[in-house]
């Protein structure tokens, strides 16, 4: 019986460095960002970011701004500088 206290010690032990184990791969993994499999650095151009906004979407574009606070916030964490249309002549059908 007097071993009792011990193995529960050791046990919290045990779980509180499983949990932490899990939460520093979360947190890490999020951190990490990797291109699919069969991308490589020819296949994209460096500090572009493309984003493709549904229609349901448009009417809150202009050729050089997106008034939605959600995509602004963003943005800001991106440290985006420049927003622009990549076809501002497209008209949707």
């Amino acid at each position: 019986m007097m071993f009792q206290p011990k193995q529960k010690i050791i046990k919290s032990t045990v779980l509180a460095f499983i949990l932490m184990f899990f939460a520093f791969t979360v947190v890490h993994a999020q951190k990490q960002f990797r291109f699919p499999a069969g991308i490589a650095s020819d296949d994209y151009e460096k500090g572009i970011l493309i984003v493709r906004i549904k229609s349901d979407y448009r009417n809150l574009c202009n050729d050089s701004d997106i008034n939605s606070s959600d995509l602004l916030k963003i943005f800001n964490k991106l440290s985006v500088t420049e927003v622009k249309k990549k076809f501002p002549n497209h008209i949707q059908l």
